[in-house]
């Protein structure tokens, strides 16, 4: 295994460091000292919800921080450990499916029974999450505090007149809104959008410029992968907030990679600690994190050793303690398993094998993000 791990890597997947700032000097009246907004931003960040909640009555100026989106990124980061949530059939092929969830350990904390579904779980990293069937192309939103459909999103008619289409679905959070979206491609191209608690019927938006696969929803934004076979890690995106579409990014082996393509295995994207990257499986797992400069978009954060009969390896989380790498992976003719990598001793360890019934993982949270507008 080739350790990736730098002192730029830690920041980029690290809370940001406390303000080093220094208050203001105190004047003849205590009432009146004053922080800078970034110790107050610290401060606050290590709370309690239901203390920062309360806490933005103080003034306009804490009102303003807590009220900010950057606020509830760096408080969330530094809450509890999110949890695993797996998509689970109980009678193969066609039993219904549960939604079960478990902490980083592989410890189930919950079951949702009949919340699953053959298809798509997009999360949206905290209590609410979407389920899409891969047949019928429905898909519900639950409430998996109570587990409760909140929002059930009804197939449309799609406007081809010709030949069998297929749909993704991709789910997230607008930002500053906070709304929760549902965005329904179909093989044609055409697009369709929902917004949870407002919308009881799909509305038409733009065309997506492009054939794409693979919907992640990350900060505000649904991400595709193009599936275009010499474009296969390029993507495109859709800003849930103005409902627009962007240019499209070219992935890492696009613009830094000298392999040919046949050598460069699969590929697919994942959310990792709140950024977007790019997996690529081939003998090894090699994971890109995509930054904000557009001149050095992509930075390799891990290569990993993986065993030659690996068909499938998702990514999930960076642990605070140590930044370990937890993943989950699939062995031809095994059950999938999570898995901890550590890049200081370069070695994985088994958390825990998962039952052969598990088919969908990804990450959420029994929290909801309490500063963020949400209507329901």
């Amino acid at each position: 295994m080739t350790p990736e791990w730098s002192p730029e890597h830690r920041r980029l997947l690290s809370p940001p460091p406390a303000a080093t700032s220094t208050p203001a000097p105190a004047t003849t009246d205590a009432a009146a000292v004053s922080l800078p907004d970034d110790v107050v931003s610290d401060i606050l960040s290590r709370l309690p919800v239901k203390s920062v909640s309360r806490l933005r009555c103080v003034c306009r100026g804490w009102r303003a921080i807590v009220s900010d989106p950057g606020f509830a990124a760096l408080h969330r980061s530094r809450q509890a450990e999110p949890l695993i949530i797996a998509s689970v059939y109980q009678e193969y092929p066609w039993g219904s499916r549960d939604l079960q969830l478990m902490d980083m350990d592989g410890n189930v904390v919950k079951v949702i029974k009949g919340g699953g579904s053959i298809g798509l779980l997009s999360t949206s990293m905290d209590v609410i999450v979407c389920v899409t069937d891969a047949f019928s192309y429905d898909a519900h939103v639950v409430d998996l505090a109570t587990g409760d459909v909140l929002v059930h999103c009804p197939k449309s008619r799609p406007r081809s007149r010709g030949g069998m289409l297929t749909c993704f679905c991709g789910f997230g959070r607008a930002v500053p809104s906070g709304m929760y979206k549902v965005v329904r491609l179909w093989s044609d191209q055409t697009c369709e959008v929902l917004t949870v608690g407002e919308d009881v019927e799909w509305r038409w938006m733009e065309s997506c410029p492009t054939k794409i696969s693979s919907p992640l929803g990350v900060n505000g934004n649904i991400y595709f992968l193009i599936s275009w076979q010499l474009d296969r890690d390029c993507l495109v995106c859709f800003e849930l907030e103005s409902e627009q579409w962007k240019e499209p990014i070219k992935g890492p082996m696009s613009t830094i990679c000298s392999e040919p393509w046949s050598r460069r295995g699969k590929v697919c994207i994942t959310e990792l600690n709140g950024s977007l990257c790019v997996v690529q499986l081939v003998e090894q797992m090699t994971i890109w994190l995509m930054t904000e400069s557009n001149e050095d978009r992509w930075i390799k954060m891990y290569t990993v050793t993986m065993a030659p009969s690996t068909y499938c390896a998702r990514l999930l989380w960076v642990t605070r303690d140590g930044g370990k790498l937890i993943f989950y992976s699939w062995l031809h003719g095994q059950a999938p398993v999570l898995r901890a990598y550590d890049p200081c001793s370069e070695t994985c360890s088994t958390l825990r094998e998962l039952e052969y019934d598990v088919e969908i993982i990804r990450l959420c949270s029994l929290q909801l993000n309490p500063f963020v507008t949400r209507k329901i």
